[in-house]
């Protein structure tokens, strides 16, 4: 019998199943050789961070103190001793715990970043969180306050529009404040000639400085073809003691457009007041607006209420700003800070700061002379830190005290916070001095740590881009409010 060969097409089928085979061998082999290095090359990361943790360590208690250098790549470089610098990282940060960012082990073509624990491949987006740091400049006594400045810089704009009721509806108009664009939505026509003075935002103004009212108009439309008298749809901003006084009041026309009017603000103490007065007939219909009071005479552009944290990319040659915009700025007391997580945009708060003026529910603490105490909330800070600051009486010992102090806060358990004044006799005598403070336009502030953290989403802006040819590498690094690509 013949023996029969291979046919051709038999021949190429089994060259391509041997090269399919080949194939998803080679890349499972080369996954897995992949693979391995990545999980050593994390290992070996990992290994490293705990040896800068010990150089940080080693560093404070030889130096005496907290207060480290700039962690480059120089400075580990110089002090970090491992495997014969196996590995070099860029930079580190040293907080709650240590984070390394640009991190190569040999020649390895990938970056690596350890931060909270974990080693990652380092990510522009999976990096940077801001922290608070309070910071007291000089030593408080009740006759002389100091200044606690923490980060995130106050903004124009003083009027709290948050503060306004959600939605208010008054003879066929409606005033809304929308908190995610932070400005105001009015709709309707108006029926009747009418204001929403009962409404008003309080507005603490310092008598004899100048403000700028003004208004950003930002979509919807106006009509006042059928309003009567002057056709009013304004926002009012009224120095009067009473809302039926019509002396010092200041308004802007409300129109598609920027609007800006000078305030000024007499010599004298009062609270002044923010509302809408609308005139029979004049129609909304989507009309938004944003609002900014601030000091001088000359209206700037447009910015929240609260704290902004200019964010600063840089690649050395080339440097860009943005602004993030907080209601209330970072603070950090002892070893607890709020941070700002860019990452999952949002802001979590471990540290809370109290504002008071004598209308509080004070009791004397019976059990210490010159003691007067607040309750504050429940588990508003540990009884086992000291982690409280004020700005007119200096940290006392929490849970105790130190009775050389004449003058001390001290967190006296989970919920209360306890102050010491050797020259106040009576719960009387306490308010009327916090009374004081705030009259003076310098309240009475305490700063001190939560038991429980807190969080809350916030806007995150794009990254600035930097011009052509100079765009960040794959990672940034946060130096304060500061990002600087990772060259």
């Amino acid at each position: 019998m013949k023996n029969k060969g291979f046919t051709l097409v038999e021949l190429l089928a089994v060259i391509v199943v041997l090269s399919i085979i080949a194939l998803i061998g080679y890349s499972t082999v080369g996954n897995i050789i992949s693979s391995s290095q990545d999980s050593s090359n994390k290992i070996t990361i990992n290994n490293y961070a705990k040896a800068v943790d010990q150089t940080i360590f080693l560093y404070q208690m030889n130096n005496n103190d907290s207060t480290l250098p700039e962690l480059n790549k120089d400075w580990l470089k110089e002090n970090v001793k491992f495997e014969k610098s196996a590995v070099e990282c860029e930079y580190a940060t040293y907080d709650k715990t240590s984070s390394l960012y640009g991190c190569k082990v040999n020649n390895n073509e990938k970056t690596y970043c350890y931060t909270n624990n974990e080693v990652t491949e380092c990510n522009k987006n999976k990096l940077s969180k801001i922290y608070g740091n309070s910071i007291q400049n000089g030593t408080p006594t009740p006759t002389s306050p100091v200044e606690i400045q923490s980060v995130g810089e106050k903004t124009k704009n003083l009027l709290n529009a948050s503060l306004w009721k959600t939605s208010v509806t008054n003879n066929g108009i409606t005033v809304e404040y929308l908190e995610d664009e932070d400005c105001f939505l009015l709709n309707g026509t108006a029926t009747t000639a009418i204001d929403f003075a009962a409404k008003y935002i309080n507005i603490p103004n310092v008598p004899g400085t100048s403000y700028v009212l003004s208004a950003k108009y930002v979509s919807g439309s106006i009509d006042r073809t059928n309003g009567s008298g002057n056709k009013y749809a304004v926002a009012y901003l009224g120095n009067a003691d009473t809302i039926n006084t019509t002396n010092n009041w200041h308004s802007i026309h409300l129109q598609n457009q920027d609007v800006t009017g000078s305030v000024k603000v007499n010599n004298k103490n009062y609270i002044t007041r923010f509302w809408f007065y609308v005139s029979l007939g004049v129609k909304f219909d989507n009309y938004k607006v944003k609002i900014q009071l601030e000091e001088g005479n000359v209206a700037t552009s447009y910015e929240p209420y609260g704290y902004k944290i200019p964010i600063t990319v840089s690649n050395g040659s080339d440097t860009k700003t943005t602004n993030i915009y907080l209601k209330e700025p970072l603070r950090k007391v002892g070893e607890y800070a709020d941070y700002l997580d860019l990452t999952n945009k949002k802001v979590v708060r471990n540290v809370k700061e109290l504002i008071l003026n004598g209308t509080e529910n004070w009791t004397k603490y019976t059990s210490v002379n010159n003691h007067y105490q607040l309750i504050v909330g429940d588990n508003y800070f540990s009884r086992d830190t000291n982690s409280i600051l004020s700005n007119y009486y200096i940290q006392g010992v929490s849970g105790s005290y130190n009775s050389s102090l004449n003058y001390a806060v001290i967190s006296a358990d989970a919920n209360r916070i306890r102050f010491k004044d050797k020259d106040i006799s009576t719960i009387e005598d306490w308010k009327n001095k916090l009374v004081g403070y705030a009259d003076s336009n310098k309240p009475l502030k305490v700063i001190y740590q939560l038991a429980n953290e807190t969080e809350e989403s916030v806007e995150i802006p794009s990254i600035p881009e930097l011009s052509e040819g100079q765009k960040c590498e794959d990672f940034y690094k946060v130096n304060g409010a500061n990002i600087e690509c990772g060259y």
